[in-house]
């Protein structure tokens, strides 16, 4: 028998696949006009929203794309297709739909914070922060544009107006664990260790924090040059081997920010935000988080 989940992706698989074929005119026939042979928007949204429920992103973004070129003004599809680009990591096609999205969309928060969070994963942290800027002044409440902003100051090296945007946005979640983690982090890097670590501290106590609240409170710890602490911590979630390459990749970072002197800022790169898959790059250590997370 198919598992669920595994139905689910076949299932959207074949949707993609007759919407297609169906489009095709017979042997022998003449084609028919676009007007007959194009679905309707609906039944482009219904198909391309069962693809992504179902997990198969790729062909999802496949009818979302064919959505918006046979209907140019529908906003939701381009919502669609950014959402899905953006978590296959195409980060220049979910920039552009969800920029289209906002144009088409002037109210949606969605659009709005899904374009920061593109032109972060496009490496434009400055561009990213104009966007959260405009769903701030919109003045919802909503928390993740000041997630979003923090993540790209921090990347920008300005952690002191990062950890102002990440407590703004915590005033109106205050339990949200990625705003906590970031802060935590933000501190540490702002050259706060103590502080960045009674922050992680206090989030990896919940029963529901999450690995990457441990990985990074261990990496804050290495950091201050607790290696005993952050090997405890890291050993939660890694495995020995994991742990002293994890160790060794701290006292590199320590190193490098002990030699930096005030006068010659230090050339260690941001920590880069985490991708939707939540993997790390190859040439990461094991089990060495992404630390800034953007997502809410």
């Amino acid at each position: 028998m198919v598992s669920g989940r595994r139905g689910r992706k076949l299932a959207g698989m074949a949707a993609a696949v007759l919407l297609v074929a169906g489009c095709a005119p017979r042997p022998g026939t003449a084609p028919h006009s676009t007007t007959e042979t194009t679905p309707s928007l609906a039944e482009l949204m219904r198909l391309a929203r069962k693809s992504e429920s179902g997990g198969n992103l790729g062909a999802a973004a496949d009818i979302y794309e064919r959505a918006v070129t046979s209907y140019p003004d529908a906003g939701k599809a381009r919502l669609g297709l950014g959402r899905t680009a953006y978590a296959l990591g195409r980060t220049k096609q979910a920039v552009k739909a969800y920029k289209a999205a906002t144009e088409r969309l002037a109210e949606s928060a969605d659009a709005r914070y899904g374009l920061g969070k593109a032109l972060l994963a496009d490496d434009r942290p400055q561009a990213a922060i104009r966007a959260f800027d405009k769903l701030i002044a919109a003045g919802e409440g909503d928390h993740r544009p000041y997630l979003g902003k923090g993540v790209a100051l921090d990347l920008q090296g300005r952690h002191t107006a990062a950890q102002m945007a990440y407590r703004a946005g915590l005033k109106r979640a205050p339990d949200n664990t990625a705003l906590r983690n970031n802060l935590g982090l933000s501190l540490a890097l702002g050259g706060k260790p103590k502080r960045g670590i009674r922050v992680l501290e206090k989030l990896t106590q919940d029963p529901t924090a999450p690995p990457r609240a441990r990985q990074n409170l261990a990496l804050v710890y290495g950091l201050a040059g607790r290696m005993k602490e952050a090997a405890r911590v890291a050993g939660q979630d890694l495995s020995r081997e994991g742990v002293e390459t994890n160790l060794d990749y701290y006292r590199v970072l320590r190193s490098l920010r002990e030699t930096a002197t005030p006068q010659t800022p230090s050339t260690e790169p941001a920590p880069a935000p985490e991708t939707q898959s939540g993997t790390a790059p190859d040439d990461a250590p094991a089990g060495e988080p992404k630390t800034l997370v953007p997502d809410a």
